[in-house]
């Protein structure tokens, strides 16, 4: 892939990385497969001796789980060649390791996603400090005395 750059020096060096970055993660994600659906006892030297027969592996990643110490279900084998990695698929997927029916695919190369937009705005607050005025506290104010001296409002005898 050539890329025409002109200008200064780094201009060229950040379309070189660029040119390489996207070379690398094409290849990679030709010459890597993930295995879903693991057991919990199955180990990256049980992988590396099965997977193994279908090329030479480059790297294999078996995420492990910290607190239990064993692994979480899922494993990344990258090989050294695009054939040695379809030939691991053709043969193991849906195939029985350890009891459990695995899942071997391609891994896809991460889609490149937008920025995401800002969270819309909320109007301020109208009131910042109590409740709003006149509003009343509790059920409000108590209620005027009953008769001309403020006296009870059943009157006995009269």
């Amino acid at each position: 892939m050539a890329t025409k750059v002109g200008g200064t020096a780094a201009a060229r060096r950040r379309a070189a990385a660029v040119e390489v970055a996207g070379e690398a993660t094409e290849l990679a994600a030709i010459h890597a497969i993930v295995v879903e659906r693991l057991t919990r006892n199955v180990t990256g030297d049980h992988l590396r001796e099965i997977f193994g027969a279908y090329g030479t592996i480059k790297d294999l990643d078996l995420p492990m789980n910290r607190q239990f110490n064993t692994n979480r279900g899922t494993a990344y084998i990258i090989y050294n060649n695009t054939p040695s990695a379809e030939s691991a698929i053709a043969h193991m997927h849906e195939a029985q390791l350890d009891g459990a029916i695995i899942s071997v695919s391609i891994v896809l190369p991460r889609r490149k996603f937008s920025r995401s937009p800002p969270p819309p705005r909320r109007a301020p607050p109208i009131y910042d400090r109590g409740p709003p005025p006149n509003s009343g506290y509790g059920r409000g104010p108590p209620p005027p005395p009953y008769g001309p001296s403020g006296g009870s409002r059943y009157l006995l005898g009269e």
